[in-house]
C-alpha cells in the first residue's frame, strides 16, 4: 500500500511539473514562417497575410523560384512587409540530386527572388527539412546568412553548420516539431492548440500554407493569442542578427 501511495504521489508531482513548464513560462518572441511551394494558391497566401496584417505580425516566407516565377506580382508584394527567403528553385529532395543541380537550385532560387522583389535574399530552408553536408558547404559561398532547416532537440542529426542556425521549434520534450504534431498527424486544429501550449520565451513555428487553409479560424486564434499577449513578432533573418539560439533542453 505504501509503495502504492509512494507512486500515485510520484506521478500526480510530475504532472504538477509539467503543468508549471507549460504555462509559467511566458512566450517572449515568435518566429512565423511558412514554406511557399508550387501546389499553393495564392488564395492560400492572401489569407495568411490577412491574419498578419490583422494582427501586425512579422513572418518569413520560404518561396520556391518556380512559385516566385509563377507569382511574381505576390512574390514582390511579400517583400513589402515580409521577409522572403529561398525554399530552392524546385523543391526536390537534396540528398538525391547531384552537385550540379543543388547549386543550380540554391543559386538559381536566389537570383530569381531578388530579381523580383529587389532586395537580397538572406536564409534558406531545405524542403522536407533534409539538409546536407554539400548544402551547408554551399551557403555562405552563395551569399546566405543562415540556414532554418533544423529542428530544435535534434542538433544531432544534422551537419555542423557553416552559417547562422535558426531551428524551428519542438513542442515542449517531444521530439518531433510543432509542423509534424499539427499537421502530419492530422491534429488538424488541436494541433494549433498544442502550439499555444508551448510556453518556451522564444518560438519558431514552421508552417505550410495548404494546412492552414484548413483550420484558418485555430491559425487565426494563434496568431491573434500571441499578439494579445504582446509577444515580439520577428523574422528569421532578424532572429539570426540577434545569434538566436533555440532552447535546447535535450542537447
Amino acid at each position: 500500500m505504501e509503495r502504492y501511495t509512494f507512486f500515485i504521489w510520484s506521478v500526480a508531482i510530475i504532472i504538477v511539473i509539467f503543468i508549471m513548464f507549460l504555462f509559467i513560462t511566458p512566450v517572449e518572441e515568435v518566429l512565423l514562417s511558412f514554406d511557399v511551394e508550387p501546389l499553393n494558391t495564392e488564395g492560400e497566401i492572401r489569407f495568411i497575410l490577412s491574419t498578419l496584417d490583422q494582427y501586425d505580425a512579422k513572418a518569413t516566407f520560404f518561396v520556391t523560384g518556380d512559385f516566385a516565377k509563377n507569382h511574381s506580382a505576390l512574390t514582390k508584394e511579400l517583400a513589402w512587409n515580409y521577409e522572403v527567403a529561398c525554399h530552392t528553385m524546385t523543391h526536390p529532395r537534396i540528398p538525391e540530386i547531384n552537385e550540379t543541380q543543388l547549386r543550380w537550385e540554391l543559386e538559381e532560387c536566389k537570383r530569381v527572388i531578388e530579381d523580383i522583389t529587389n532586395k537580397t535574399v538572406r536564409g534558406f530552408r531545405a524542403p522536407y527539412n533534409l539538409i546536407d553536408e554539400r548544402t551547408h558547404a554551399l551557403l555562405p559561398e552563395l551569399g546566405y546568412d543562415y540556414d532554418a532547416s533544423g529542428y530544435e532537440h535534434l542538433g544531432w542529426f544534422y551537419p555542423p553548420p557553416t552559417v547562422k542556425e535558426v531551428e524551428i521549434s519542438t513542442l515542449v520534450f517531444l521530439p518531433m516539431q510543432d509542423y509534424v504534431l499539427a499537421h502530419l498527424l492530422h491534429l488538424g486544429d488541436f494541433g494549433f492548440f498544442l502550439m499555444r501550449l508551448d510556453k518556451d520565451k522564444q518560438i519558431s513555428i514552421d508552417f505550410h500554407p495548404h494546412h492552414i487553409d484548413n483550420s484558418r479560424g485555430a491559425f487565426q486564434y494563434l496568431v491573434g493569442s500571441y499578439a494579445d499577449d504582446e509577444v515580439r513578432f520577428m523574422t528569421n533573418a532578424e532572429a539570426a542578427d540577434e545569434q538566436y539560439v533555440a532552447p535546447d533542453v535535450l542537447r
